[in-house]
């Protein structure tokens, strides 16, 4: 987006993102991770009708974007919504051939972005693939499932805000306080440590929902061989080359953080689901209303104390060791040894 429109409505874009990113999670929370609380495992999640109806509209508001931006934010937001959903079913009940062609589909439509970015490939491109992405994944999916308690619901959405207005405030106070090209480039390291995401995201879906040694070896053996891809493409230039304009601020130091953050990532992501798998959806928003706090008032207290990218994703490392330990010793108490 940068590329083509600048940093400063690159930065405003970099801000939809991340409203759209929030979006999909309380979506996600609300389709698949409620009904996974509890250990009431994968044959309570379905596809509903109307997250189909929710990205066509999503796909024309988003085709609409270059006529009128508005709503084509409005559109992003709508689909990457539809599309994180439709990713966590996928992982709940995988289809290798239907999975391989959505990920490809996917992948396309970010090498049509970095080899021709552009205002028809923004604005017609990429909602299109992402649209079909999401079609896909609903191939073969129930469309009907049991009800769960709207406790449960309520608990885990409720959860899933609190943590996730963490990034939404940290890209509006660098958006305000250094600015769309700082704000363009937080979002740029994010979105390139996002590299350990499909990773994290798989782990964490399976993990709600039954425990498994054999998907967290599997997640750290990925982890291992994604840092060095990610660092090594800026010591080689790839990423300035990627994003350009954008990543003119990003220091390797910036990017070695971000790292770091998404490794303790890993290790807090174990005892989290014990607990929410064992059904103390109260404790885990207790729990994670604390972390999200930590994690703002540091991040806020690095854009004003240090004015710089790498001082926030720092202490993003220091709120998520934090994070991690405090969930360790609940689900050392509470949750079933089994179940770590």
């Amino acid at each position: 987006m940068a590329n083509v429109y600048g940093s400063d409505i690159g930065g405003v874009f970099a801000l939809v993102l991340t409203i759209g990113a929030y979006v999909a999670q309380l979506s996600a929370a609300w389709l698949v991770e409620s009904r996974l609380a509890g250990g009431r495992g994968r044959d309570a999640v379905f596809f509903p009708r109307f997250l189909h109806v929710v990205a066509v509209f999503g796909v024309i508001a988003w085709l609409c974007g270059d006529v009128f931006r508005p709503m084509g934010y409005i559109g992003i937001v709508l689909l990457i919504s539809a599309l994180e959903v439709s990713r966590n079913m996928s992982l709940i009940a995988p289809q290798p051939r239907r999975d391989t062609v959505a990920a490809a589909l996917l992948g396309v439509a970010a090498l049509v972005d970095f080899i021709a970015a552009s205002e028809v490939v923004i604005w017609v491109v990429v909602p299109i693939l992402v649209f079909a992405t999401v079609e896909l994944r609903a191939v073969g999916m129930s469309r009907t499932g049991p009800s769960v308690p709207r406790s449960s619901t309520v608990w885990v959405i409720s959860e899933t805000a609190v943590n996730g207005l963490v990034q939404p405030i940290v890209v509006s106070a660098v958006l305000g306080v250094l600015g769309g090209s700082a704000a363009t480039g937080f979002r740029l390291t994010v979105n390139v440590a996002n590299l350990f995401s499909p990773v994290l995201s798989f782990v964490r879906i399976r993990l709600l929902s039954a425990a498994s040694r054999t998907d967290v070896v599997f997640s750290v053996i990925a982890f291992f061989a994604i840092a060095p891809v990610v660092l090594g493409g800026d010591v080689l230039g790839f990423w300035s080359l990627v994003f350009r304009e954008g990543w003119v601020g990003v220091s390797f130091a910036a990017l070695g953080a971000a790292v770091t953050w998404k490794i303790v990532s890993l290790v807090s992501t174990l005892p989290f689901a014990s607990l929410r798998r064992a059904g103390h959806v109260r404790m885990v928003f207790a729990l994670r209303a604390v972390s999200s706090l930590i994690f703002s008032v540091s991040s806020l207290v690095a854009v004003k104390a240090f004015g710089s990218v790498g001082a926030v994703l720092c202490a993003f490392v220091v709120a998520e060791i934090a994070t991690a330990l405090m969930y360790w010793v609940f689900a050392a108490r509470f949750a079933q040894p089994a179940s770590l």
